[in-house]
């Protein structure tokens, strides 16, 4: 909270708007997220844009406080319960302002990883893979925006996903300090000769696609779209595909029946939570 209310400040001297508010969340717990969306809900303050953009990243097996693998628990189902206990804002949103509101799920390339492993999301009975782990997750996260779009599109409520790009912020450094060289090298951090990727962004530059997702005009009225680079991402024709020229999606990422079921799926989860 401390970090939190710092950027506040920063945000606030920077722009000169006073109205920068923050307020407690932990996404690994529905109890916790429930009494965000009440205290929002009570403000009768209608919601445009919401970005969900936390994640925990390539961490060791554990489980959230409501039993979900804490990568899949925390980057998509915190997230899940966060945007659908808020769509009565979501709905008020749109309807005042006249424009569609927007949901921006942050994705990422590692959605090549995985795809939905609905026999075993928890990893209960198959071996566990940290980067495994958060590819599925971030699957999970561009599969909520194309199942957002299509069942609230209608009431008002647009969703896409971004890949903002490789990422030096601080939880990133964190995650690079615990890899060894050959993990480097699979992941584009550097190449084979020791030289870092060029393309690797800043937290600026890394911002840019949320941002151009959450506000520009040529986005209204369009959803489930992977968007990457201030620009829609092409479809690859396989993993390797995608990997290589790190840029792109694969098809699991939109396909809008497994973005169905895991919805339906996951609604019973936080119900029965």
């Amino acid at each position: 909270m401390d970090k939190l209310k710092q950027v506040a400040q920063d945000i606030s001297k920077s722009t000169g708007n006073q109205l920068i508010e923050t307020e407690h969340l932990e996404l690994d717990s529905l109890e916790s997220i429930n009494q965000f969306v009440k205290k929002y809900l009570e403000k009768k303050r209608p919601l445009n844009i919401l970005i969900n953009n936390a994640a925990a990243m390539a961490c060791p097996l554990k489980y959230t406080k409501d039993g979900f693998e804490l990568q899949f628990g925390t980057n998509y189902v915190g997230h899940f319960a966060l945007t659908y206990g808020l769509l009565p804002a979501l709905k008020e949103g749109a309807k005042i302002s006249g424009k569609n509101s927007r949901v921006v799920s942050v994705s990422s390339l590692a959605h090549v990883f995985s795809d939905i492993h609905f026999e075993d999301i928890n990893f209960k009975n198959r071996a566990y893979d940290s980067w495994l782990s958060y590819g599925q997750s971030k699957t999970a996260n561009s599969l909520h925006s194309v199942a957002l779009t299509k069942l609230y599109s209608k009431e008002g409520i647009f969703s896409n996903s971004v890949m903002p790009g490789g990422i030096f912020t601080p939880g990133f450094k964190k995650v690079y300090e615990n890899l060894n060289e050959n993990e480097k090298i699979q992941l584009k951090i550097i190449d084979e000769h020791g030289n870092p990727n060029p393309d690797i962004k800043t937290p600026e530059q890394g911002a840019s696609t949320t941002v151009w997702a959450a506000v520009a005009p040529e986005l209204e009225g369009k959803g489930g779209f992977y968007l990457e680079n201030c620009d829609f991402a092409k479809l690859k024709e396989n993993f390797q595909d995608a990997y290589k020229s790190y840029e792109g999606y694969v098809k699991h990422a939109v396909d809008e029946q497994t973005a169905i079921k895991l919805w339906n799926l996951t609604l019973e989860w936080i119900k029965k939570s």
